[in-house]
């Protein structure tokens, strides 16, 4: 459940023997730990010396209960920012070896193309030594990828590569002529030399996996990265299949990217929606994802200890299994100040564990924030540059302190919500799919699939105003008690200022849930947002899409709007949202779902500076009706709850700022 990552400083016997003091004052804060291979690529003879001291390190901590596991610190390389390590071992005058070469032909001077057999000599006999130690595990750092090693940026494009693809193919394509190809050209050399990227990389993990078993055949295998590119295709197997294979184990995954303080804590929100959507990326036998929470570097005035609790908590709200923690890797903090972090560990370990073994086997209730499975194969728009395609756009953090229950999970979703992006980039036939389903979307995303060829496929059309208009909410049962109330975005508020969109009704079935009004003479100027039909191609309906013409992407809104969208959203869901809290409150709502759509927990985060009131809480469709709040500091069973149809309606505590609990069901 708790992994620390040690640093370099704790090959030595005093300084390991100073943090197990520290970790067994404070039960249940450590149960493996991870001890570390040397940055950079040495001589081989190095890197036995370092295996021979970890080993020594791996008995200290073994004699204390506290699993060891390895982590591979480079593989391909991190970049020129460890440009002043060592590298001997593989640069020297007259080496073979092949650095990584960008689209544009440069290279990475400290990062090396995967196929390169020197190479792969190397990482085979550097892994054979470090697996002397016999770990629980083996961890391959994020290096292992085919982007991000500065200061080449997508490759790998070595001379090499492309001789190597035009034998498979029988081409004869320059780099310049095949980086047009796979661009601008034919998809399918798009997907060949993914295909070549992928078989790369998965030859590089299929060459550590084999070091490690030939030396250490218990050891699982997994690695640490994140879902942030499409550049070598949209899915994990080509290091999940090998390690599986050659392991004979399920491999585990490490997720995580950036956040490295606290300075603004909303940015948790933010990682923690890029870690859950890496999750959805991993094959079903993947079942142990350990959240990176990373404090870098780990000093007193980096990311606070309750800051690094919170992040961990999130994590675990989101799919993930256990966490690891890189807070000790350097020695600029005197021990016990680690020891802090390891006391609050203690305090939270409890509801941690909890929260992992209630979860196993769901995912995240309520909307879907849509991502394409196809957009690493379209085609370039007008004014797109090469290698747009393989960028991924998340989205989706402003709804969360607004309390709308999002997450990347498609499984059990009660809705899906479409962007702009979104709707550029998805194909077809991933059009169709989602026209039969609940979506939440925007006029300009409306707008683009309209353009696309769709529009006799809805039953509202679109166009972009031009007016300074505010809105007014009309006569729905979705406004409730907000009816003839406004709303109007303020120019203040920051972001992007999206153009408003009026809704056209064209099959008589377009439900107006504001109209606009120009704020000096009333004058009314359409539709502001609008539940409408979607088609099939013969013309039956299918579903209802809520659209908004008018502020459905910012998080500085009035509660009225933030009620509008919410209960927008549930109305297309029929009503199968499984938490919405009714009080106004800035908290992030964070339901889990079983296989069979039972809401099983919701998580509730503050993320605001401010003390709420008492929260009201409506739970759909639980597991049962034994409802229990827990979290570092509260534990409460038996909470009451008031019974209205089949929702649940629980009165929950007061939350100060920045703190999360849980309620469970059973």
């Amino acid at each position: 459940m708790i992994t620390l990552r040690l640093g370099m400083h704790h090959k030595s016997a005093e300084e390991s023997k100073k943090l197990l003091d520290q970790i067994g004052r404070y039960p249940n804060s450590c149960d493996e730990v991870w001890v570390s291979s040397l940055y950079g690529f040495p001589p081989l003879e190095k890197h036995a010396d370092m295996a021979a001291a970890l080993a020594e390190t791996a008995k200290l901590f073994r004699e204390k209960g506290i699993k060891v596991s390895l982590q591979i610190s480079n593989t391909i390389g991190h970049g020129d920012c460890h440009k002043a390590l060592d590298f001997s071992g593989l640069m020297f005058e007259g080496s073979p070896v092949q650095n990584i070469v960008g689209p544009d032909g440069n290279s990475s001077p400290y990062c090396f193309c995967y196929y390169d057999p020197f190479f792969l000599t190397y990482m085979y006999q550097s892994t054979k030594l470090y697996a002397a130690i016999l770990p629980d595990g083996v961890w391959i750092d994020d290096d292992l990828r085919a982007e991000n090693h500065l200061p080449v940026r997508l490759g790998c494009y070595c001379d090499a590569c492309i001789k190597r693809f035009n034998t498979t193919y029988h081409t004869q394509f320059s780099r310049q002529e095949l980086i047009h190809e796979t661009n601008f050209g034919d998809a399918v050399w798009r997907g060949r030399y993914i295909e070549l990227i992928r078989n790369g990389l998965g030859g590089l993990v299929e060459v550590i996996t084999r070091a490690v078993t030939e030396v250490s055949k218990d050891s699982y295998m997994a690695w640490q990265g994140g879902k942030f590119v499409n550049h070598s295709g949209r899915d994990f197997s080509f290091w999940t299949e090998p390690m599986k294979r050659i392991s004979g184990k399920p491999p585990k995954c490490r997720p995580g990217g950036g956040f490295y303080c606290d300075k603004n804590p909303a940015e948790m929100f933010v990682k923690a929606l890029y870690i859950n959507m890496t999750n959805t990326f991993l094959p079903e036998y993947v079942t142990d994802s350990r959240a990176e929470i990373e404090n870098t570097p780990d000093v007193a005035f980096g990311k606070t200890t309750e800051g690094t609790c919170l992040e961990g908590t999130l994590d675990l709200a989101y799919g993930c299994s256990g966490l690891t923690f890189a807070t000790l890797m350097t020695p600029y903090e005197p021990v016990d100040f680690h020891g802090k972090m390891l006391k609050r560990f203690s305090e939270y370990a409890g509801y941690w564990r909890r929260l992992a073994a209630h979860h196993v086997g769901t995912t995240v209730g309520g909307g879907c924030l849509y991502q394409s499975e196809d957009a690493y194969m379209r085609k370039l728009r007008d004014g797109e540059e090469k290698f747009d395609w393989a960028w991924i756009s998340a989205f989706g953090e402003n709804f969360l302190r607004t309390g709308l229950p999002i997450g990347y999970d498609d499984k059990n979703a009660a809705f899906f919500l479409l962007s702009k992006d979104a709707a550029l980039n998805m194909s077809d036939a991933e059009i169709e799919r989602l026209l039969p389903l609940p979506v939440l979307t925007d006029g300009e995303a409306l707008e683009i699939l309209i353009e696309r060829g769709f529009g006799k496929r809805f039953g509202a059309a679109v166009k972009k105003l031009e007016a300074d208009c505010r809105e007014r909410f009309v006569n729905e049962e979705i406004n409730g008690d907000r009816v003839g109330m406004s709303w109007k975005l303020s120019y203040w508020a920051g972001g992007v200022q999206r153009p408003p969109y009026v809704i056209l009704d064209r099959d008589g079935g377009t439900v107006s849930i504001g109209e606009y009004f120009v704020h000096l003479t009333g004058e009314a100027m359409g539709c502001a947002n609008a539940l409408i039909h979607t088609y099939d191609a013969a013309k039956k309906r299918l579903s209802r899409w809520a659209v908004f013409g008018f502020s459905l992407w910012d998080e500085i809104i009035s509660s009225s709007k933030r009620r509008q969208i919410i209960r927008a959203a549930d109305q297309i869901s029929g009503g199968t949202i499984p938490a919405i809290l009714e009080t106004a409150e800035q908290v992030a709502v964070i339901p889990r779902v079983d296989a069979s759509g039972k809401t099983v927990s919701v998580t509730l985060l503050n993320g605001s500076l401010e003390r709420t009131e008492q929260l009201e809480l409506t739970v759909r469709n639980p597991s049962g009706e034994a409802f229990s709040l827990a979290g570092a500091d509260i534990d409460a069973r038996g909470l009451a709850f008031q019974k209205r149809g089949t929702d649940y309606l629980l009165t929950l505590p007061a939350m100060t700022a920045w703190t999360v609990y849980t309620v469970f069901i059973a």
